[in-house]
This record gives structure tokens, C-alpha cells and sequence, in this order.
């Protein structure tokens, strides 16, 4: 029985409901420690764009629909060069959007599963004072949480996520919620 392999890092961010559900809330409540909202963007199958996989409660149906080319904007840079970029200007992301809901600040990290990028984490500022280090440093950390959340589940399901979606969905529902 031959399963489809998943085309792509933004399959293996949306395919383990249990843990993504856990690091979605693990995201919304570290950042709300900062005052700041976040959206956690996944690559996707070709490596040309990223989408939302999620956003915090104030962003959520406003950016959802949102692809950002790799290689332009802030999350779109920062997946391009997996490195992070802190206190950029969220219009470079959002556009007018970004002034529309009162964005000031973002800093972006870039997520990894098993040294395989999937996506970045940019979090954003509404305040006038851009993120300090020790903010940055939360935003590089809750990226990489992300990525050994992802991970974690991956190999406590024998590494299902390589043989395909099929094979996540056989295993997931035994998985505690």
C-alpha cells in the first residue's frame, strides 16, 4: 500500500491536530505575555510563497487569506534567509493592512522541523517602543519550541509524517487532544 509522501513543509505543520492545536495556544499565550499579536506562517509545497497556518485571535480572519512571496516581505525574507530579522516594519508584511490594525513592530524567526525549514514565526507589536532583547529572544525560542513540538509528534508516531498524510490521520485520533 503505497501512501502519498506530503507535498510539502506546510502539510507536516497542519497534519498533527492534537500538537498543533497545543502549540497554537502555546503561541497565543506567550505572546499575549508581551502584548503582542502573531502569526505563524508555513511553507508551502512549492517553496515560492508562505501562508498563514495560524494567527492570534485580534489578526485571525484579517490576514488568514494572506500568501507572502519568499524572498520579499519580512516573513517571506526571513524563510528565504532562515535567519531572523527583529523590530522590521510590519507594512513589509501586511501592507496597508499593517496600519489598519495598528502593527508598529515585527520580529520574525524561522521555524525548523529536523533541520527542514517549514515556516517562521513573526510576532507583532502594537506599541510605540520596538521589542527589547529579551522579547526577541522569546520569539526566537517560541520558534524553535514550535519546530520540537512538530518534531516530537512527528517521531512519537514512528515518523508517519514521511510516509504521508494517510498515515498521520491512522495515528492522530489515538493521540491525546
Amino acid at each position: 500500500d503505497e501512501r502519498a509522501r506530503p507535498s510539502g513543509p506546510s502539510e507536516m505543520m497542519a497534519a498533527i491536530p492534537p500538537i498543533r492545536r497545543f502549540a497554537w495556544a502555546l503561541v497565543d499565550e506567550q505572546v499575549a505575555t508581551i502584548g503582542a499579536d502573531a502569526c505563524v506562517f508555513a511553507l508551502d509545497p512549492t517553496g515560492n510563497h508562505v501562508h498563514v497556518a495560524h494567527a492570534t485571535p485580534r489578526l485571525r480572519g484579517a490576514v488568514d487569506p494572506l500568501q507572502l512571496p519568499v524572498g520579499h516581505t519580512i516573513s517571506g525574507w526571513v524563510v528565504a534567509n532562515r535567519s531572523t530579522i527583529r523590530n522590521a516594519d510590519p507594512t513589509l508584511d501586511f501592507g496597508d493592512l499593517a496600519t489598519r490594525l495598528a502593527l508598529r513592530w515585527c520580529t520574525s524567526t524561522p521555524v525548523f522541523v529536523h533541520g527542514d525549514l517549514v515556516g517562521a514565526l513573526a510576532v507583532y507589536l502594537t506599541r510605540a517602543t520596538p521589542f527589547s532583547e529579551e522579547e526577541a529572544r522569546l520569539v526566537a525560542d517560541l520558534g524553535q519550541e514550535i519546530g520540537l513540538m512538530l518534531a516530537r509528534a512527528n517521531d512519537g508516531m514512528g515518523g508517519v509524517a514521511d510516509r504521508g498524510i494517510a498515515a498521520i490521520d491512522d495515528v492522530a485520533p489515538s493521540l491525546p487532544a
